[in-house]
Formats: structure tokens, C-alpha cells, sequence
């Protein structure tokens, strides 16, 4: 079974999110979702972020898993290192958007272009906020 990863904020889950995901599920079976706590939301975005909790954001994620064509998982994810998850994965999926995470390149890495013209900080800017 071809085991997917990837991590991401998700705060005020929309399109641009949604298509990760799903570009994600057809590159794997089993597509293990990675959701940042606040903490680490705050330290990677900034001190007004993210809008929404890690409980709201992870439930938001888990229910678009659960209408997914495939099987995964929500997990809890605290630090920029993912060297620890991915020796348990076989496909590594970033969003474009996320060149903070380390290590930046891994042999098993498939990047996903940018949605153009969405953006949480144009949601949140356009008065998304929760």
C-alpha cells in the first residue's frame, strides 16, 4: 500500500486546501494529513494566527477524509521537522506554498502548485475570520 503525508495549517479550510488534498489522494492509497497546532501556526504565520483553533481545523480536515475516495487520517503536528513521518511514508506531497518545511527536499517529495488567486490571508483579509 503506497502511503501518502502531508502537513499543513488548513485554517479556514478552502479551495486551494481542497485541491492539495485531493491531488494528494491520487498519488497515494492511504493519505496521512498532518494538522499544525495553533503553537506552531502562530511561530510559522504570525501572533493573529491561525483564525480558526487546531480542533476546528483538524475536524474540518477529517470530515473532507471522510467524503474522500480514500482512506486516511488527521494527525497532530508540532515541529518543522518531518523527518520523523516521513521514514514512514512513500510519497512526501508540499503544497507550494509550505518552503518552511524541513528538510525542504526528500527523494520521495511531489510538489503541488499553488491554487492561483486563493489564499487564507485573502479569506481572512476579505473578513473570513471564524
Amino acid at each position: 500500500m503506497r502511503i501518502g503525508f502531508t502537513v499543513g495549517v488548513f485554517d479556514l479550510l478552502h479551495a486551494g486546501h481542497t485541491n492539495l488534498l485531493t491531488r494528494a489522494c491520487s498519488l497515494c492509497e492511504y493519505l496521512v494529513v498532518g494538522v499544525t497546532t495553533d503553537w506552531l501556526a502562530r511561530i510559522q504565520k504570525g501572533h493573529d494566527r491561525p483564525s480558526q483553533s487546531f480542533e476546528t481545523r483538524a475536524l474540518a480536515v477529517e470530515r473532507w477524509l471522510q467524503a474522500a475516495p480514500k482512506a486516511g487520517r488527521v494527525i497532530e503536528i508540532d515541529t518543522l521537522d518531518m523527518s520523523p513521518y516521513l521514514q514512514m511514508v512513500d510519497v512526501w506531497i508540499v503544497g507550494e506554498n509550505q518552503r518552511n518545511m524541513r528538510p525542504f527536499t526528500w527523494p520521495g517529495q511531489v510538489r503541488i502548485p499553488e491554487t492561483p488567486g486563493i489564499s487564507t490571508t485573502q479569506l481572512l483579509a476579505e473578513g473570513g475570520r471564524e
